[in-house]
């Protein structure tokens, strides 16, 4: 039963990425929010990951900067008196902060300042109207078939398995993206982090400043949000760094 489960996810694996790209390009914001722009322009941005660097900050730090956006299960340390955010680009992770008591956070802030950008389209369906009705989501402007290894062996093999996601981001998607008035248009999604594509979404406005905590690139967890979302048996960041530097 196991293996003809694997099999036939060789198939529908490629369709269904497909179907939930097209989805999402339906259900997704065209236009910017006015919203983001007079939060983010001329503005000092913290970004918060949720890795083991916030440990050495206290909540004083936090309120050194005009607008605080926090990834992932960060946003559980959000201080509701100050102008926030959430970003993430990953469905499974807000659905599991969907599970917890911090959701209200979000309910609080609302969806103009709630935002989805998804990496894996597959995440994109059968997700009730119920919970996409409190999220901003954004669509990758671009996209194509890439091959991966699939994890499950079949006939004592692990066979490849095409997915639909979101075009490799370079200096050349990056130029046409920085050239766009409208960042929707043609916005870049990076697979590897949420903090990648949070940074270029921010600074597509023109903040005065943008500050980085917590996002480590790393397998490890602040102490704070290690009991909600667990650190990775293994970094799964690879040249994450070197793509920071490169933006």
């Amino acid at each position: 039963m196991k293996m003809i489960k694997n099999i036939i996810s060789m198939f529908t694996i490629p369709i269904s990425s497909r179907i939930g790209y097209i989805k999402l390009k339906k259900q997704s914001l065209k236009t910017d929010l006015t919203q983001w722009h007079q939060s983010f322009h001329n503005k000092n941005i913290l970004i918060v990951g949720s890795g083991p660097s916030l440990d050495k900050v206290d909540q004083e730090y936090y309120s050194r900067f005009d607008v605080v956006l926090y990834i992932n299960h960060a946003i559980k340390l959000a201080n509701i008196a100050q102008e926030n955010y959430f970003f993430t680009t990953d469905i499974g992770v807000a659905l599991n902060i969907y599970r917890k008591p911090y959701f209200s956070i979000i309910k609080e802030l609302k969806k103009d300042r709630s935002i989805v950008a998804p990496g894996n389209f597959n995440q994109s369906l059968f997700l009730s109207k119920r919970f996409e009705q409190y999220f901003s989501w954004i669509c990758a402007g671009d996209a194509e078939y890439k091959k991966f290894q699939s994890r499950r062996k079949v006939v004592g093999i692990r066979p490849t398995i095409f997915y639909y996601r979101p075009i490799n981001v370079d200096n050349k998607v990056l130029d046409k993206w920085y050239s766009e008035p409208n960042q929707l248009k043609y916005f870049p999604v990076f697979e590897i982090t949420s903090a990648l594509t949070a940074i270029n979404f921010v600074a597509k406005y023109l903040p005065k400043s943008i500050t980085l905590i917590g996002c480590d690139f790393s397998s490890g967890r602040a102490k704070k949000i290690i009991k909600d979302n667990n650190a990775y048996n293994q970094s799964p960041f690879n040249n994450a760094d070197k793509l920071f530097y490169s933006l």
